[in-house]
């Protein structure tokens, strides 16, 4: 029998791959409902911080392509707080979501063009 943190894990994935073809087919919404379902079972998963802050990149990457500039740096600043905390500030993933950061800001230039 699958315990209740497996099921959870399973669920996670899921919602989390729900979430990637919606957003591949142009329903950031529902892309977004997916995602944040994911993040509410997302506590008692195996590596949840980590799974977290992937959560979070992937909705500012969402929030970044519906123009929602915010939106896209708060959860990028969440994704990036996350990944400073668990795996300090030389790791390469902490690299990679300060330079989205550049990504959203030349989303913004572009918009405003």
């Amino acid at each position: 029998d699958a315990s209740d943190k497996e099921i959870r894990a399973a669920w996670t994935k899921v919602y989390e791959g729900m979430a990637a073809v919606c957003s591949g087919l142009g329903e950031a919404d529902k892309s977004l409902e997916f995602f944040q379902k994911s993040l509410d079972l997302n506590d008692n998963v195996e590596d949840a911080e980590l799974q977290q802050a992937t959560t979070y990149t992937n909705m500012a990457i969402v929030f970044d392509t519906q123009g929602k500039y915010d939106k896209a740096v708060e959860y990028n600043e969440k994704c990036l707080g996350v990944l400073l905390r668990e795996l300090g500030p030389n790791d390469l993933r902490v690299a990679k979501t300060r330079g989205m950061f550049l990504a959203i800001w030349q989303s913004i230039r572009k918009r405003w063009k």
